[in-house]
């Protein structure tokens, strides 16, 4: 039988190493979070400046609450403004007008890169 002990200073090291990889993902969902909250903002800036009916200048309540939340290892990106499941998905008088999808998918293709660059910057930082 093989006995195998990892003494303190090990362990010290291993759970440093795993406080950093989660501050670093952490900190490439922030970055997704900010870029996807970013494009939902300007499709809705877009529309209502193009819009066909009746172009709108002005403050939008809908575009200025949009926020996210990185929990765990995930980002919530949403608004808490009650009529914005009504844009992005249309009722049966209203067409959708999606803001919220489209700027996920705008940055969807970069997801895995934008969090790969934090964790390797966050990795050069812990090993030099």
């Amino acid at each position: 039988m093989i006995d195998f002990k990892i003494d303190g200073h090990a362990t010290d090291k291993i759970n440093r190493l795993r406080r950093a990889i989660d501050r670093t993902i952490a900190d490439g969902l922030d970055a997704v979070g900010q870029r996807v909250s970013e494009n939902a903002r300007l499709y809705l800036e877009h529309r209502r400046k193009t819009s066909a009916t009746a172009p709108v200048t002005g403050p939008s309540v809908l575009a200025d609450s949009i926020d996210y939340t990185v929990v765990q290892n995930s980002v919530m990106i949403g608004t808490p403004v009650p009529y914005a499941i009504y844009v992005e998905l249309g009722t049966f008088r209203q067409s959708a007008r999606p803001f919220l999808m489209p700027a996920l998918d705008d940055v969807r293709a970069e997801v895995i890169g934008i969090i790969g660059q934090h964790i390797r910057m966050g990795m050069e930082g812990l090993l030099s």
